[in-house]
Formats: C-alpha cells, sequence, structure tokens
C-alpha cells in the first residue's frame, strides 16, 4: 500500500483568500431559494404565481448545472451571511489572524470603517447590553 502526503493549507493564506473573493464580489453570492429574485417573474408576469415560483425554486435547488444565468437571477446579499461574515471578521482580528480588514468602502468620502472600529462599537454595545448602561 502506498500512503499520500496531504499538507494543511495554511489558514491564514485561505482567510486571506476568501476574504479576497469576498471583497471582489462585493459580499454578494446565490441562495438555495433566490429562483424568486428571478427578473423573469417580474418581465413575464404570467409566470408570477405561486405553481411557477415553487416550480423554478425546485429547478434550480434540483439542478445539477447552475442555471441562474438563464433565469436571469442576479448575486444578491444576504443580511444573515454579511452579519456571520462580520462576526467572523471581528473575532478573525482578535486572534490575529487578519489585521484592520476593511469591510466595506468608506461612506461618501469619509473614513473606512475598519474593525478597530467595528470592535468599539461592538464593545459599546456589549456594555449596554450587559451593564443597562
Amino acid at each position: 500500500m502506498s500512503s499520500t502526503l496531504t499538507t494543511t493549507p495554511d489558514p491564514r493564506e485561505t482567510t486571506r483568500r476568501l476574504l479576497e473573493y469576498c471583497r471582489a464580489n462585493d459580499g454578494a453570492g446565490h441562495d438555495p431559494y433566490d429562483a424568486l429574485n428571478s427578473e423573469l417573474l417580474r418581465v413575464i408576469p404570467v409566470l408570477n404565481n405561486r405553481f411557477s415560483r415553487l416550480a423554478m425554486t425546485q429547478l434550480l435547488k434540483r439542478s445539477p448545472v447552475d442555471i441562474r444565468w438563464l433565469l436571469r437571477i442576479p448575486t444578491t446579499q444576504n443580511p444573515k451571511a454579511l452579519g456571520l461574515f462580520l462576526a467572523s471578521a471581528v473575532k478573525l482580528e482578535r486572534v490575529g489572524i487578519v489585521d484592520d480588514v476593511k469591510v466595506r468602502e468608506a461612506p461618501r468620502g469619509g473614513p473606512e470603517p475598519t474593525i478597530e472600529k467595528i470592535l468599539q462599537v461592538e464593545d459599546l454595545v456589549e456594555k449596554r447590553l450587559i451593564g443597562g448602561k
């Protein structure tokens, strides 16, 4: 029997690549139920009924190939996913895996929110929730 040697990927490099991917896609992606966001439902009113929406959702979930382009389904930002991403970014900053992650672009030329600023807000919220102040 021959054994194969596998290497464990570097968590810092993997995290850096994931953050780059998220930035490049503006935190947007696909969802199992995003068939309901199809432009076809707006453009062709006959398709905008309960049966068609259910059929499109099941077709999308069960299709072995990605047909979102055919159904004209845009990528979207999921609020829960963004919250989980933000919570993960804060934890990664605390343990030193990432340094000063820019979460989003600066609004109207203002300073860019960084993890340090987010941590300050998080600490303030924790104090108010726990301390009641």
